[in-house]
């Protein structure tokens, strides 16, 4: 037992006993790696203490944060140490909420019992960021009238211990915008968001104006804050009790050279469009413009006549349309003809049949469908078509089709097709497919057709694919491969596209929320299908790309170097060097106007043009001004060859002037590059003046007006007094005139705001007042405003007569809280005496008044001489009325003794 005994004390005093170090003194950080600790709390750090000496130390600590003003929590009493041991000491240390994030690093000094220092520790310390922000409101008006603008203030300020990048979005009505901005620490921003409401209003809405902003990096820290405002309507507003059908008619006046000829003509434009069911489940359509100027339906220079009728289940089309069955068999013709459909629930059949009149190839086309809609998710069709062609060849298509989206984060869709013509048939089919999960996307669409095939596309292949990964927040890479050689049977007033191939691996990386760039890879072969090509080649480049945004301005650059193999060239098959640059600036000038300018320039050996260096440019200017007159003009000095396939504008001005909402007035001007041709150009322009007329179908059945006017009997003024229908709100016009234009027919509640009226205004008529809203009926109302009246009244206490006399003592006691009651026959107001025996009544309406003393509250020992008057009242004038309350005395008889 005694060696038992024995072995353990030595090992205790082998543990607790430390080495002899340098000093007799010592003081160790026990864990030297940087310590994290949060601002706004308390945090331990632990050291050993060690006296190698033969007697008790007694030592101080001290904690040196003098520069951060950081906390030791614990007192600085003494520390007491055995001899040759070692003591751990937890030492607490307070980090103020308002430190900045990042490393710092304090000493822990330690000091013996005659204050010498023996030792001192360095801890180094990480403080982590602690994000908070809030967003605040600055004040604003409640409401806002029709065509009213205003700039509303958002203050976001940053109480975080670090700088932050905030992204904010701005909820303003349907307009969602995003702005980001960096705020520093223990700082703040204010962001004006404008505010504009429609002009001639016919209703009263609230709208709201919302600010949510997050910190970037960490998106679950956030804060808003919005404004409600009342949107009042304007009074220019009128009533129309009928369900109208508006109708514009046109006359255009045109001239073009695209025939080398300059040519002139008139035609007349005249399009409805509107319902014309009070439930408005039926409308139609129709336009008729004549006679035929040039056959340009691109610019309007077509006649075209058509009628449309659409309801809940049934659809009818007679006329020039552009009729379609589905993307393989016929996408998209321009025709006359008729077409019906007919649902029935979730099943519908429907049939068409025209003439084409921009593909000459085509006599007539015949079409069969039925579509079946299970869900919002799943749909199948199928459809029939026959067509006869100008040999009077006849040729028979069948088509399935359907959607399939059983996923939120994927769709499919397809299509197989066969067709027959005389002695061949042939198959087409399409596939697509879309997914976008989480950090991944991806999509592939796939269409084959066989040569002969009598659809919209034949001896095409088409294939688009690609996959997208967001490998983090700032960060993406995507891969796409095509290839397009689709030979679509288009309307002669159109051209096919070259064939094209491209592969390309393309990153972005967003640098800060404004400020983005790109990299990519890129083999890309462009062959002209023109019986004599201008072009044929295949380029292997890299790319470098750059968008940025500040503020009223957005930037996009982008660079290319590579080598070109032309496969037109004398030399054909050899590569040469080829670099492009391109840059695009867009400026925001206001609400209003906006301007873009591009530069491209084009260096090295491409085409069949060697050695050269092209530059293309040009910009656009919008304007808007008061929402009536609207002018843009497009500039550019030229295209690429690869573009020859098409129309292509060099200059374009459009002028649109809105006179009144019956008249209108538009010019346009364009210079073209005609299609399938590098220099032969198009002057054309047109001027259009259209009427607008509103033809009347029917009286409304449920809805009716309420016009109203505050009539001036003395006051002040009368514009800017509230009314309050039902929850709806307007205000009155400078001469007291009011409106709520459209009010569905009912029984209604109009309440007055007193509080709008002005100091000691006040209605004639007491309120709230009841309206009866009629179909297709304008209701009138009408108040009158005068001055307040008001009766200031007050307690006279008379002594008896017999007061002071023998035997005769006055009573002193204070009268007050008494009941005092005004009435006119339709309104009562009551109100108590105050202490000193006053009372009043403000705001009354003039004319004669009531009034009535209660005499309960009266000691005994006070008589009212008389309790009830009668006071007429006149505007804006003060009455004064004395109410005598007498006081009686008593008389004590003396018993004499016997």
């Amino acid at each position: 037992m005694f060696k038992v005994v024995t072995t353990l004390f030595l090992f205790s005093l082998l543990i607790k006993s430390p080495q002899p170090g340098p000093g007799d003194l010592e003081v160790r950080l026990i864990n030297d790696k940087r310590k994290e600790m949060a601002a706004g709390f308390t945090s331990n750090v632990l050291i050993m203490l060690l006296n190698n000496t033969d007697t008790i130390k007694e030592v101080n600590l001290k904690l040196n944060t003098s520069s951060y003003n950081w906390k030791k929590i614990e007192n600085d009493s003494t520390i007491q140490i055995q001899k040759r041991s070692s003591l751990n000491k937890i030492i607490s240390i307070y980090i103020p909420e308002n430190t900045r994030a990042g490393d710092y690093s304090i000493e822990l000094m330690a000091f013996d019992a005659n204050g010498n220092r023996f030792g001192n520790v360095s801890i180094p310390i990480y403080v982590k960021p602690r994000y908070e922000i809030i967003v605040e409101k600055q004040k604003a008006p409640t409401y806002l009238f029709s065509d009213d603008s205003l700039g509303v203030v958002f203050r976001i300020r940053n109480l975080s211990n670090i700088d932050v990048m905030v992204t904010s979005s701005i909820i303003n009505g349907r307009i969602i915008e995003n702005r980001n901005f960096k705020i520093p620490m223990d700082s703040s921003i204010l962001t004006k968001v404008s505010v504009s409401v429609p002009k001639n209003l016919s209703y009263y809405t609230k709208q709201n104006i919302s600010l949510s902003a997050s910190v970037n990096d960490k998106p679950e820290v956030e804060s808003s804050a919005s404004y409600l405002f009342d949107i009042i309507p304007s009074g220019k507003v009128k009533f129309d009790g009928y369900n109208r059908f508006p109708v514009k008619v046109t006359a255009i006046f045109a001239t073009n050279n695209r025939m080398e000829k300059r040519d002139y003509g008139i035609m007349l434009d005249i399009v409805g469009s509107g319902q014309i069911s009070e439930k408005k489940n039926r409308r139609l359509e129709f336009h008729l413009r004549g006679p035929d100027r040039g056959g340009n339906p691109t610019l309007g220079l077509n006649d075209e006549y058509y009628l449309n009728y659409s309801s809940s289940s049934t659809r009818i089309s007679i006329g020039d349309n552009n009729y379609r069955l589905s993307d393989l068999t016929e996408s998209s013709r321009s025709g006359r003809g008729i077409e019906l459909q007919q649902s029935f629930g979730k099943f519908s059949v429907g049939s068409f049949f025209h003439f084409p009149r921009y593909y000459p190839g085509i006599k007539h086309i015949l079409a069969i469908y039925t579509d079946y809609k299970i869900n919002q998710k799943m749909r199948f069709s199928a459809g029939y078509l026959n067509k006869s062609n100008s040999k009077n060849e006849i040729s028979n298509l069948l088509s399935i089709s359907g959607i399939i989206n059983p996923f939120s984060w994927g769709n499919t869709e397809f299509e197989l097709a066969m067709g027959q013509k005389p002695g061949q048939m042939t198959k087409a089919y399409k596939f697509s497919v879309n997914i976008n999960k989480s950090i991944f996307a991806s999509h592939f669409n796939i269409t084959k057709a066989d040569p002969g095939f009598s659809g919209y596309v034949s001896n095409s292949s088409y294939l688009s694919s690609g996959i997208t990964a967001n490998l983090k927040k700032k960060m993406s890479i995507s891969l796409n491969y095509d290839i397009n050689r689709s030979n679509l049977n288009l309307d002669t007033i159109y051209s096919n596209a070259p064939y094209s191939k491209n592969i390309n691996l393309m990153t972005n990386y967003r640098m800060s929320a404004n400020n983005t760039v790109g990299f990519g890879a890129y083999i890309i072969t462009m062959e002209d299908r023109s019986p004599n090509p201008l072009f044929n080649y295949k380029k292997y480049n890299g790319r470098l790309s750059f968008q940025s945004k500040f503020r009223r301005i957005s930037i996009n650059f982008q660079a290319e170097l590579g080598k070109i193999i032309n496969n037109l060239g004398v030399k054909n098959g050899d590569l040469t060097d080829f670099y492009n640059g391109s840059f695009f600036l867009r400026y925001r000038f206001n609400e209003s106007v906006s301007a873009t300018g591009f530069l491209n320039y084009q260096g090295g050996q491409q085409y069949l043009i060697t050695g050269t260096q092209r530059f293309y440019y040009g910009g656009t200017l919008n304007a808007s001004f008061r929402k009536k007159t609207q002018i843009s003009f497009d500039y550019r000095n030229n295209y690429e060859m690869k573009e020859y396939y098409r129309d292509r504008s060099l200059l374009s001005l459009q002028i649109h002037q809105k006179i009144n909402s019956n008249h209108e007035f538009e010019l346009g001007a364009n210079y073209n590059l005609l299609k399938n041709s590098l220099n032969k150009k198009e002057l054309s322009m047109q001027i259009r003046y259209t009427y607008t007329i509103n033809i009347p179908l029917s009286k409304k059945k449920d809805v009716g007006s309420l016009t109203g006017k505050v009539i001036n009997m003395g006051v002040g003024q009368v514009n800017g007094v509230i009314f309050n229908l039902n929850g709806d709100i307007t205000m009155t016009d400078k001469n007291g005139n009011f409106e709520f234009p459209m009010v569905k027919v009912g029984t209604y509640i109009l309440a007055m705001d007193e509080s709008s009226t002005g100091l000691n205004a006040i209605a004639c008529v007491p309120g709230p007042y009841m309206i009866k809203i009629e179909p297709g009926r304008e209701t009138q109302f009408e108040i009158s405003l005068t001055r307040a009246a008001r009766i200031k009244g007050r307690l006279v206490i008379k002594e008896d007569e017999k007061s002071g006399k023998k035997g005769f003592f006055p009573i002193k006691e204070e009268i007050e809280n008494l009941i005092v009651e005004a009435s006119n026959g339709t309104e009562t107001f009551r109100t108590l005496t105050f202490r000193d025996g006053t009372f009043n009544f403000d705001d009354l309406r003039p004319g004669s008044w009531h009034i009535k003393i209660y005499p309960n509250g009266i000691p005994q020992g006070y008589i009212l001489d008389k309790d009830q008057f009668t006071l007429v009242l006149t505007l804006g004038k003060e009455e004064n009325l004395d109410v005598i309350i007498f006081k009686k005395a008593r008389e004590i008889k003396l018993q004499h003794t016997f």
